[in-house]
């Protein structure tokens, strides 16, 4: 069975070729379903309905602090050279500070920023994956738009559950090699991959092997078919928020 290893092999064998890609638009296709739900993830205020605020560092660091009224206690850098620094705002406060999903483990770590550190922008996409079904699911403003089959990870490394965003994307120097031509890197950490040099990153990236999908095949990462990954390339910026659900 073909295992590509975690995203963060990817960004190191690929960091002299890899590019940062302006995204905007889209094509879609798969699986067409009509139903809504509530927004996966609670949105801070200033978001519309099914919205998700984004927030880009101004410079390749920000300050983290502590809480509303805290200091800062830590910084937190891009995830490499020419990559925008972002975070997945999940409340605010008339401080003028956010409090954010950070790109940094462990999974689930939040933090607040200064609003001055940060341009504030809006998508109102997100994905959602239920690896016990294999399924990844594409919502726009909290209606499903598209259901793709994927492959997750296996029992013994699983996709690990929780809320993420998408903080990369590269491109890979062979779009017909293992993770296809597009990879995105999650906030997302493997706590599972052992005898690992390097910080184990969850990423979403396409695939050589298209006849394993959907499946339980990887070490924690997801994979689907090139042309799906690509359409998604084109669509959803870096922040976009990530649910991976336990059942």
């Amino acid at each position: 069975m073909n295992k590509p290893l975690i995203f963060a092999r990817i960004v190191t064998s690929l960091l002299a070729v890899t590019s940062l890609l302006a995204v905007s638009s889209c094509g879609g296709s798969g699986q067409k379903v009509t139903a809504t739900r509530s927004a996966p993830t609670s949105a801070p205020s200033g978001a519309g309905a099914g919205e998700s605020i984004i927030l880009t560092a101004r410079s390749s660091q920000a300050r983290v602090y502590s809480s509303v009224t805290g200091s800062a206690y830590k910084t937190v850098r891009a995830p490499r050279p020419g990559v925008p620094l972002t975070f997945l705002a999940i409340d605010t406060d008339d401080s003028g500070r956010w409090k954010a999903l950070l790109p940094t483990p462990p999974n689930g770590s939040t933090g607040w920023l200064d609003s001055k550190d940060v341009r504030v922008s809006k998508t109102p996409y997100m994905l959602e994956i239920r690896p016990r079904v294999r399924q990844l699911r594409l919502y726009k403003l909290n209606e499903i738009l598209t259901v793709y089959g994927v492959g997750v990870g296996t029992k013994a490394t699983p996709t690990p559950t929780g809320n993420y965003f998408i903080t990369q994307l590269v491109r890979p120097s062979n779009p017909g090699g293992p993770y296809g031509p597009f990879a995105f890197g999650l906030s997302a950490r493997s706590s599972k991959v052992k005898n690992w040099a390097g910080d184990p990153i969850v990423g979403i990236h396409g695939t050589n092997r298209p006849e394993l999908l959907p499946g339980a095949v990887s070490n924690g990462c997801i994979r689907m078919d090139n042309t799906v990954i690509t359409r998604l390339a084109k669509l959803l910026p870096l922040g976009t928020p990530v649910t991976i659900k336990a059942a």
